[in-house]
């Protein structure tokens, strides 16, 4: 979250703060994951740090909150937890269409069937 800071927050940013927040967002997932997130957003609401318990409560998105801040923004695209899932996810994704698109697969290939060559392109 400092490197995030750095490069989206703005020249207004507490880069403290945001990494801050990026330390203590999943404080409580490991003693207490079923009631994770509210733990520390519980907490951080006693310590009077408002903006950081909103992120983390962002970052918990089964809750619904919409995005306030770029930091609520940076700390969901930099969860480390979701990166292979977020890849794996682009993988099939690409794979799937190379695999299975037969029109991808042909025009790559070098070999396009005459009636789609016909219709798409005028030729034959």
């Amino acid at each position: 979250m400092w490197a995030a800071a750095t490069k989206y927050g703005g020249t207004e940013t507490d880069v403290e703060q945001w990494a801050i927040t990026g330390l203590l967002h999943d404080a409580d997932y490991e003693q207490w994951p079923e009631e994770h997130p509210r733990r520390i957003v519980d907490w951080l609401g006693e310590q009077g740090e408002e903006e950081i318990a909103y992120t983390v409560s962002f970052h918990q998105t089964s809750w619904g909150l919409p995005p306030k801040t770029r930091m609520d923004k940076c700390l969901l695209a930099c969860r480390p937890a979701d990166l292979p899932r977020l890849l794996h996810r682009t993988l099939l994704f690409y794979c799937e269409r190379l695999l299975f698109d037969p029109i991808i697969h042909s025009e790559r290939s070098g070999y396009v069937h005459q009636d789609y060559q016909q219709e798409h392109h005028g030729q034959g």
